[in-house]
C-alpha cells in the first residue's frame, strides 16, 4: 500500500521505549483528536517488548502510568479508558460498595504513547468474575 520500496527491501523496524510494532501493517482511518477528522495511519495488530518478549494485542487491557511527553513521532496506541471508582463522579455511598481492584468501563478513548504501558492486565465482567 503506497510503498516505493522493492519487495526485497525491508522497512526498518520502529522501536519506542523497548516496544516494537508487531504483526501485519494495515492502513486504517484513525481519530487522534476529537476535534479533527480521522486520518489514515499505519496500524499494527500487536506490539512486542524487545527485552521481555511480552506481546500486547489490540484487544488486550493494559495498566498505564501517567504520560508526561508530547507525541513526537513515537509509537502510539488507541485505547478506551476504564476508571477506578474513586476517580469517578459517583456518590460516596455507591463507591464504598466496589471491590479494591474493580474498574468501570467508560465511553472515552484516547491515543497514548506506548512508553506509558506499565503492565498487561485483565478486565472481567461480573459473570466472568463470579465463576
Amino acid at each position: 500500500m503506497g510503498s516505493n520500496k522493492s519487495p526485497g527491501q525491508r522497512k526498518k523496524q520502529k522501536i519506542s521505549h523497548y516496544w516494537a510494532l508487531f504483526g501485519k501493517c494495515e492502513q486504517k482511518l484513525v481519530s487522534i483528536d476529537a476535534d479533527k477528522p480521522p486520518t489514515y495511519r499505519e496500524c499494527y495488530s500487536s506490539i512486542r517488548h524487545v527485552k521481555e518478549k511480552d506481546i500486547i494485542n489490540s484487544d488486550d487491557c493494559v495498566l498505564l502510568r501517567p504520560e508526561n511527553a508530547e507525541h513526537n513521532g513515537e509509537i502510539q496506541m488507541s485505547l478506551i479508558w476504564y476508571y477506578h471508582p474513586k476517580h469517578s463522579e459517583l456518590p460516596a455511598r455507591v463507591k464504598e460498595h466496589f471491590l479494591p481492584n474493580e474498574v468501570l468501563a467508560s465511553k472515552y478513548w484516547d491515543c497514548v504513547n506506548v512508553a506509558c504501558i506499565e503492565d498487561k492486565c485483565y478486565v472481567l465482567n461480573a459473570n466472568e468474575y463470579n465463576r
